[in-house]
């Protein structure tokens, strides 16, 4: 852990070890995933409804799995093309969060050899949402050497063969094995010669060898062959700008976000000008993000941009503007973490003791129900804000052993250093925040400020 990195034999917490092990947050983009539609769980199979698939969840979650196996076996056990009812079963398992009982399901399945092609497309993609690259590959390899169900249809195997190759492609993107992306996205393309996924990862690996004028041509094919339903998540402009923003140019990345808020298209530029003002947060630019919101007018954004107007406000110092903002977000959204934990960061704010109460409630809670490093972190702040160094000092440590920190977490640690007397720690922390990558709500704080 963290943590235990940190500590010489005496005890003591040593820097260098920080530097080494310190990650400090700046962007959620990705190349392995810009533009693509990858699903967050398994894909419930064919031939069930919506309100089957509701009742087989009430079996599931209240551990009758009996029931729900004879209703998946009434719904689906009649059709040609049919997924095995087990891995049906496993499917809405994982949906319903029951993991461990899944897999059970799924390692009997497998042991009892009925298929071994389903067993290993479902190992493969469970592997692939725990990023389990290796694993995802390996069954999705042993998948593709396996025999196709018996009773499938020609067309349901000609589709079969095709998702393993996409599967397979996702998976070679995701190891950036960018040969294997080629080989696997040629495949495709013969066949569906404007397959959306396959453009994309085609772009992928161009982008990955420094052709960008292949992937601009890769993500523009994409955007052309893309249906109405996928218009904004292919915006080409858009897409560019979030492949450079994944690899740091910035001047790169804001010529693309540039380009793509100047699209004729008002929801393309909507959305353009959300991403954008979600990368220069990253910048630290709050003013220009504020500008960029006060032009977005699709309702579907209200939230989103209430969202990202708080955290401008706050990073601001505005604490007040942003009060207001995050409670009418988390009136609206109760049960949002992320929005209950920022609205508690701008409430320690305050001088109201009342609403300082409130935000260490908040904190507390958050930090108890999800253990999340940022709701440990919050909480730490906020127990030091209310002149509790040590409590701050043991919520921060717990939350530096999850191994992954922001730069404000950095500055909290400093400050609670500073608090306990341990000045050269606090010194060392407090430049980590100011060296570091990515948005720092704190950054007011520790900037040489003007003279009147």
């Amino acid at each position: 852990m963290l943590i235990e990195r940190l500590r010489r034999r005496d005890g003591r917490s040593i820097w260098p070890a920080l530097q080494i092990v310190l990650v400090l947050l700046a962007i959620d983009l990705s190349t392995t995933q810009a533009g693509l539609i990858v699903p967050k769980g398994m894909e419930i199979a064919e031939g069930l409804d919506a309100q089957q698939i509701s009742q087989i969840t009430e079996d599931v979650q209240s551990g009758d799995l009996a029931a729900a196996r004879i209703k998946i076996q009434s719904a689906v056990g009649h059709l040609e093309d049919r997924t095995h009812p087990e891995v049906t079963l496993a499917q809405i398992l994982i949906n319903a969060g029951q993991q461990s009982a899944a897999m059970k399901v799924l390692e009997e399945f497998a042991a009892s050899g009925e298929s071994d092609y389903e067993a290993h497309v479902a190992f493969a993609e469970i592997a692939f949402h725990q990023h389990r690259w290796f694993d995802a590959w390996s069954h999705a390899q042993a998948a593709a050497e396996a025999e196709l169900p018996p009773h499938w249809t020609e067309k349901k195997r000609e589709q079969a063969e095709f998702d393993l190759l996409a599967k397979q492609a996702l998976i070679a993107n995701a190891r950036q094995d960018w040969t294997g992306v080629e080989t696997l996205t040629d495949r495709m393309l013969d066949s569906q010669p404007e397959h959306v996924d396959a453009l994309v990862l085609k772009a992928n690996a161009a982008f990955a060898k420094d052709d960008f004028e292949a992937t601009e041509d890769f993500l523009r094919r994409a955007t052309a062959a893309g249906s109405e339903d996928r218009a904004n998540a292919l915006c080409c402009e858009l897409l560019m700008a979030q492949r450079f923003q994944s690899v740091g140019n910035v001047e790169l990345t804001r010529n693309w976000f540039e380009a793509a808020i100047g699209l004729p298209n008002q929801e393309q530029r909507d959305t353009a000008r959300i991403e954008f003002s979600k990368w220069l947060l990253t910048q630290n630019a709050p003013e220009e993000l504020l500008e960029q919101l006060t032009s977005v007018e699709m309702e579907s954004q209200t939230a989103q941009v209430g969202y990202l107007r708080g955290l401008a406000l706050r990073m601001q110092r505005d604490y007040q503007a942003a009060e207001t903002v995050f409670s009418e977000l988390h009136q609206n959204n109760p049960a949002n973490i992320q929005i209950s934990n920022q609205l508690a960061l701008v409430l320690i704010e305050s001088t109201d003791e009342g609403k300082r109460a409130r935000a260490l409630q908040i904190a507390a809670a958050n930090a108890k129900n999800t253990q999340q490093t940022g709701a440990l972190c919050t909480l730490g702040w906020i127990q030091f804000r209310l002149g509790d160094p040590t409590a701050a000092y043991e919520t921060l440590t717990k939350a530096f052993s999850g191994g992954r920190v922001s730069r404000d977490a950095a500055f909290y640690m400093s400050q609670v250093q500073q608090a306990l007397g341990r000045t050269d720690l606090a010194t060392s922390f407090e430049q980590a925040a100011l060296e570091g990558e990515g948005e720092f709500f704190h950054l007011l704080a520790l900037e040489p400020q003007d003279p009147e």
